[in-house]
């Protein structure tokens, strides 16, 4: 039936002797007490009031089927007989995709819409966003990669000291001591190819040349509202103008929906790919953000990015907490 399209097409649609529907679009909500997030839907309205003017209606379906407006009334009456019938026998109205409708024994309509409307997006539990350290603890694979890191860098400065080669021996020098020497020098070695292996695998070398020299592609943050669109060479960003840690702890917010049919379908097709991500609504800002907490590499934030731009072209940025 024409009804269910126009109500979806043009957000209100009605029937004679029954009332008014209105599509709205109900927000994401947070209920603290219940720890859960409720995400955006669509949600139909009905407002009885058997004189509403079914001119509207007439005119959609005469002008989708290129019809005469006597024609679609026609058809429009042949639809509320089948629904009178309905209503006889099975003492409610249902209209597909739409909803049902009935009176309670005083007689006043109580609408029921369609449980399709509320399908598609999941509820969530509700995860605060807390600073990095406090609310949540490094793995203990990336302290100690870190303490790696910190050991190979500070290494050459204890060689340095290091007799030269083909140098004469100082008096008295205990040649057993000097054999072990060389046996120690030999496991620094072996830790060092280890550690740089691991390093260059783990993508860290990549982040200490941005350490040392600067991150010349890191940008710095605008207000969401005011972010332009991503461009095809923004692979990286900063945190609020700082230089991107591979070490550290990042949530990463792909933001700045005001619309929640615009943050839904979003959703709808990063979680297709990125199950962990969330999406919550800024009490602040009143915004819709699509969350991703997890720890990352330089490397790893680049393939994130460029992902996002390819199936979306939203404007995502990072927020250090």
């Amino acid at each position: 039936m024409y009804f269910r399209q126009m109500l979806y097409e043009r957000g209100k649609a009605m029937l004679p002797g029954f009332g008014e529907w209105t599509l709205e679009n109900e927000p994401a909500s947070i209920h603290p007490e219940e720890g859960l997030i409720y995400p955006p839907r669509l949600h139909v309205h009905f407002t009885h009031n058997p004189a509403v003017d079914a001119a509207p209606l007439v005119q959609f379906i005469a002008e989708w089927q290129n019809i005469i407006p006597a024609v679609a009334e026609l058809q429009i009456k042949k639809f509320l007989r089948q629904l009178e019938i309905q209503f006889e026998q099975h003492h409610f109205i249902e209209i597909p995709l739409v909803g049902n409708l009935r009176q309670d024994e005083n007689g006043v309509w109580i609408f029921s819409e369609s449980p399709f409307l509320q399908e598609g997006l999941e509820t969530l539990p509700l995860k605060p966003l807390t600073r990095a350290g406090v609310g949540r603890q490094k793995p203990e694979a990336e302290v100690s990669a870190a303490a790696n890191v910190a050991e190979s860098e500070q290494q050459p400065v204890a060689t340095e000291s290091q007799e030269p080669a083909g140098a004469a021996p100082y008096p008295f020098e205990d040649h057993h001591s000097r054999g072990k020497g060389w046996w120690i020098v030999l496991g620094v070695l072996l830790i060092l190819v280890a550690v740089g292996w691991t390093a260059w695998d783990k993508g860290w070398f990549s982040s200490l040349q941005k350490k040392i020299w600067g991150d010349t592609t890191s940008l710095s943050i605008p207000a969401a509202s005011q972010m332009p669109a991503l461009p095809d060479s923004g692979m990286e960003h900063a945190s609020n103008g700082g230089q991107v840690d591979s070490i550290k702890t990042y949530q990463l917010v792909v933001s700045a929906f005001a619309d929640s049919l615009d943050a839904a379908n979003f959703y709808r097709q990063l979680s297709s790919q990125w199950p962990n991500a969330e999406l919550i609504r800024d009490t602040s800002s009143y915004q819709y953000l699509v969350t991703l907490s997890m720890s990352i590499t330089a490397a790893d934030t680049a393939k994130w990015v460029e992902q996002i731009q390819r199936i979306y072209g939203g404007h995502p940025y990072f927020l250090q907490h």
